[in-house]
């Protein structure tokens, strides 16, 4: 029985990145970690832009910047990542302009299936 490993864009990235963001013993560990995590969310891998958008979130190398991380965590809901759909709507909860009704009718007319356990909006 042979198993087949198949190319997955952006699973390597991520992987170094993870490995970067734990390896704070090297110097410049947070901005290789950084440059792993975009150019595999870049690449369109779900983690990966989860795995940014924290990095923006958690102001980790780069300033925090809630805009940058809604935008990864939306680009992975977008792919029906459970994370990035959890995450997004925390975030989205922070900020003014976020309209939560609004990112679940975008996700849903994208195809996602999403499960929500209870509203308290109307979906138009």
């Amino acid at each position: 029985e042979q198993t087949t490993k198949r190319y997955i864009p952006g699973k390597r990235e991520n992987l170094e990145g993870l490995s970067f963001l734990k390896a704070s013993y090297l110097e410049n560990s947070l901005e290789q970690a950084f440059e792993r995590l975009s150019r595999s969310a870049q690449l369109g891998f779900a983690q990966g832009q989860v795995n940014l958008a924290q990095m923006y979130l958690n102001a980790q190398y780069v300033d925090k910047d809630l805009s940058q991380a809604m935008y990864w965590f939306k680009q992975a809901a977008l792919q029906s990542d459970k994370a990035g759909v959890l995450k997004y709507v925390i975030v989205c909860r922070q900020v003014s302009y976020c309209q939560e009704g609004d990112f679940y009718q975008e996700l849903t007319d994208a195809g996602v299936n999403i499960k929500v356990r209870a509203l308290d909006f109307k979906l138009n």
